[in-house]
């Protein structure tokens, strides 16, 4: 396990209360999740949560998503005037 001189590692975890960034409704980070990110996770020992489990899940659909977006749009043929507007194409 990492250990730092500036940060205790805690000897045990506590149920911490938070309010999701996005929402705004009142979370437990329960001392479950918090031994799961700390240590199997190995989250860094500064952070702690700020999402609720509904956002968080809405994000990490909308990054699916956008990556899905991106994959799709590189194997797109590009249009045929593309190479007008590619850089040196067009002399100055």
């Amino acid at each position: 396990m990492h250990h730092s001189y500036y940060i205790d590692i805690p000897l045990y975890y506590l149920d911490r209360e938070f309010q999701c960034k996005d929402c705004g409704s009142d979370e437990v980070w329960t001392a479950k999740q918090q031994k799961w990110w700390y240590e199997i996770a190995k989250g860094d020992f500064e952070t702690s949560a700020v999402h609720c489990r509904p956002c968080r899940k809405k994000r990490n659909q909308s990054k699916a998503e956008q990556k899905a977006h991106m994959e799709a749009m590189a194997k797109k043929n590009p249009h045929p005037n593309e190479a007008f507007f590619k850089k040196g194409f067009i002399k100055e």
